[in-house]
């Protein structure tokens, strides 16, 4: 990203926009975390990283994409709205730019604390043998 301020230039590359919107949106993660776009077989085979954050360019535009797991049974449009917000709020306050579009991928799917926790007791409860 390169624009001018009045005073000069500035230029930011897009790995750095892509920190500052990972930082900003660990900060709110509850119920989904950051994750890479491309997991297991398909990421072997491409033969590269794949970051959790995608920042590209286009005619001065910013288009954000992010990759997301998250805990079963959340609001995905909620999410998404949130993320939306912190993501705007951050390149605003780093470089004055409001992003184009954010696009938030779900790629994975955990489950939650509390349900696995409440499964594994009633498991626990029904293999205690009954007299």
């Amino acid at each position: 990203m390169e624009r001018d301020t009045g005073w000069g230039k500035l230029s930011v590359h897009p790995e750095v926009l892509a920190e500052v919107v990972s930082e900003a949106v660990e900060q709110v993660a509850h119920g989904f975390r950051l994750v890479s776009g491309e997991r297991g077989l398909r990421a072997l085979l491409r033969g590269h990283e794949s970051h959790a954050v995608v920042v590209e360019e286009a005619e001065g535009a910013l288009h954000i994409h992010l990759h997301l797991a998250v805990e079963f049974g959340r609001k995905l449009s909620e999410i998404a709205r949130v993320v939306s917000q912190v993501v705007d709020r951050a390149l605003w306050e780093a470089v004055e730019q409001h992003p184009q579009e954010v696009v938030v991928h779900v790629v994975d799917v955990y489950p939650s604390y509390a349900s696995s926790r409440t499964s594994s007791a009633r498991d626990s409860e029904a293999a205690k043998p009954q007299m």
